[in-house]
C-alpha cells in the first residue's frame, strides 16, 4: 500500500536523522559523507530539518510567540542564509592562505556544526523555560531562555568547530585555529545583537525580530 511505503520512508529518514544528531557528538566522527559531491549525502536535507525545528523552538520559547507558517518559513530562510554566510566567510578566510580549499568542503564543515548547535541552543531555551516554570515560575522569562540559547549555541560551536574545520582536506592547524576563532567571534556578535533586538521587540509589541 502507498501509505505503508510512505510510513516506511518516513521511518527511515527519522532513523537517519537521529543517527545524524548522535554521530555529531562522537569523539571520532565519520566524515566520509561530508562532501556535497556525494549523491547520497543528506547534510543539506538534515540541516533544513534542523533549521525548521530550531526556528520553531526559538520563536516559541525565546520570542514567546506562536509562529505562523509564514513566520516560521521566514525564520528558516534567515537562519539558512546566515549559515551560508558563515560558510562563505570560512571559505574566504581559508582561501587567503590555502588555494587548495574548495567550497564543496567548507560548506559541509559549517553545516556539520551550525545546524546542530542552533538546535541545541533552542532546545536549551525550551528546557530552561519549563524548568523555570516548575522551580521558580517568576523566573520563566524570555531573557533567561534567550541567554541559555546563546550559551549553549556558543559552547557547541567552540567545542566542535575546530574539529569540523580540521577535517577539511589540506587545512593546517594554525588555519583551523584562526578561522575557528573568527567564526565563533562573529557568531557571538550576531547572537548578542539578536538578544538585544529580542529584548527591544518584546518591550515594544509593535516591533519585529528575527533570530
Amino acid at each position: 500500500m502507498e501509505l505503508d511505503k510512505n510510513l516506511a520512508t518516513a521511518e527511515t529518514y527519522a532513523r537517519e536523522y537521529i543517527s545524524y544528531l548522535l554521530a555529531f557528538f562522537q569523539k571520532t566522527p565519520d566524515h566520509t559523507g561530508a562532501s556535497l559531491e556525494r549523491p547520497d549525502n543528506k547534510v543539506l536535507l538534515f540541516g533544513l530539518v534542523t533549521a525548521v525545528i530550531g526556528s520553531y523552538l526559538a520563536d516559541r520559547y525565546v520570542q514567546l510567540s506562536r509562529p505562523s507558517m509564514g513566520d516560521l518559513a521566514e525564520s528558516v530562510i534567515t537562519v539558512c542564509l546566515f549559515w551560508a554566510t558563515i560558510a562563505l566567510m570560512l571559505h574566504l578566510i581559508l582561501k587567503i592562505s590555502n588555494r587548495q580549499v574548495v567550497f564543496a568542503n567548507t560548506l559541509p564543515a559549517v553545516l556539520r556544526v551550525l545546524p546542530v548547535s542552533y538546535l541545541m541552543g533552542a532546545y536549551g531555551a525550551y528546557c530552561f523555560h519549563f524548568a523555570a516554570l516548575l522551580v521558580a515560575p517568576e523566573r520563566a522569562t524570555a531573557a533567561g531562555a534567550d541567554i541559555t540559547n546563546m550559551v549553549v549555541h556558543l559552547i557547541v560551536c567552540i567545542s566542535y568547530f575546530p574539529r569540523s574545520i580540521g577535517a577539511i582536506p589540506n587545512v593546517r592547524r594554525w588555519e583551523v585555529v584562526i578561522s575557528s576563532a573568527i567564526l565563533i567571534l562573529t557568531i557571538f556578535m550576531v547572537d548578542a545583537a539578536s538578544f538585544f533586538l529580542n529584548r527591544w521587540t518584546l518591550s515594544h509589541p509593535g516591533g519585529a525580530a528575527h533570530v
